[in-house]
């Protein structure tokens, strides 16, 4: 049986930090004075919002859910697609944005990552963040507790897989991990009463993750979750 997905975005906002903002910021370092940016499986559009609102790119979002597409709030241009065909010619865009939805396509993560490149400009921004297979604790809690917001197919990406496919077509400027120990938190928090106070103790859970997160390299493996900032490689 399926529990409702919950999460407390506070905490969420507290461990992983505004990434989307900091990708709008690499936007400004693109020389091009107008362009577009893909928001690869954008679902509800809340993303591409937030890219629209915070640089002077045009944003489209491109999903395969046309329900998803649907909650788009008016102003966003969105199209339907899927990432082994994308629907858009050859140097489209000067960035693009994947979050959380690359891991969906796991079995053909090849293909895909080809046409971002295709589509991408020379030099082109594109930011990565997904789930990671190696975290114990969020092994678990996929298979213990299925949420009503996952599907049952989709599978979190080995981190040497999913580096050793990238590298080919992107030149990775940054990695940064999130998760050791404290995955869960976000979602018990969400569920607990006196929130102020299980959310410091969740923040200083974050804190101790963080730090061994960059100081040692070895524990990267076991992360949860990576982010990757990367520029398209010239052909």
């Amino acid at each position: 049986m399926k529990i409702q997905w919950c999460a407390d975005f506070a905490l969420y906002d507290n461990a992983l930090g505004d990434d989307l903002k900091t990708f709008c910021i690499l936007l400004d370092s693109i020389p091009n004075s107008y362009g577009y940016v893909l928001d690869w499986g954008g679902g509800d559009g809340k993303q591409c919002k937030t890219i629209l609102e915070n640089n002077r790119f045009k944003c489209i979002n491109m999903d395969p859910s046309i329900e998803s597409l649907k909650l788009n709030v008016a102003g966003i241009q969105k199209i339907r697609g899927i990432g082994q065909f994308l629907p858009f010619k050859d140097h489209s865009f000067a960035a693009i944005h994947i979050s959380a939805a690359l891991h969906h396509a796991e079995r053909d993560l090849e293909s895909c990552l080809a046409e971002i490149k295709r589509v991408s400009q020379p030099r082109g921004v594109i930011m990565i963040f997904e789930p990671l297979s190696g975290n114990l604790i969020a092994s678990i809690a996929r298979k213990l507790f299925v949420s009503d917001r996952h599907d049952v197919t989709e599978r979190p990406l080995n981190r040497a897989k999913l580096l050793k496919t990238v590298t080919p077509y992107f030149e990775v400027k940054t990695e940064k991990y999130y998760f050791l120990l404290s995955y869960v938190l976000p979602h018990l928090v969400a569920r607990l009463p006196f929130k102020p106070f299980w959310r410091r103790l969740a923040a200083f859970s974050f804190s101790i993750d963080k730090y061994m997160l960059e100081h040692f390299h070895f524990l990267r493996p076991f992360a949860a979750y990576v982010r990757i900032l990367a520029v398209t490689k010239e052909t």
